[in-house]
């Protein structure tokens, strides 16, 4: 999730833009703390890593022992209105460029 993202989120929750509700998969439960994944599309730890080490010139090293392999699920966010607006490709795009811009200086 980019946190352009999670700002515009967490801003229409405590704006009241996100309407509260007595069901937590409906929106916010006034008064109560509700757990709410957030996720902008599907990715792999080694989409993520791949993009870190490029830009930083190193070379991964890679662990093929048993690994965690679910999903984290957004639906909830979803279903109280919240869509991403900045694509996968686009923040991995951020991300290197940015490393590479602080390898330069």
């Amino acid at each position: 999730m980019h946190v352009v993202d999670l700002a515009a989120l967490v801003a229409d929750v405590a704006s009241g833009r996100v309407p509260t509700s007595a069901d937590p998969a409906n929106g916010p439960v006034e008064g109560d703390c509700v757990v709410l994944n957030v996720a902008a599309g599907s990715a792999t730890m080694r989409d993520y890593v791949g993009t870190v080490t490029s830009a930083l010139g190193v070379e991964p090293v890679w662990d093929d022992e048993p690994a965690w392999t679910g999903r984290i699920l957004a639906d909830r966010a979803h279903r109280w209105g919240w869509k991403p607006t900045v694509g996968f490709d686009e923040a991995l795009a951020e991300i290197d460029d940015g490393l590479r811009a602080g390898r330069a200086e």
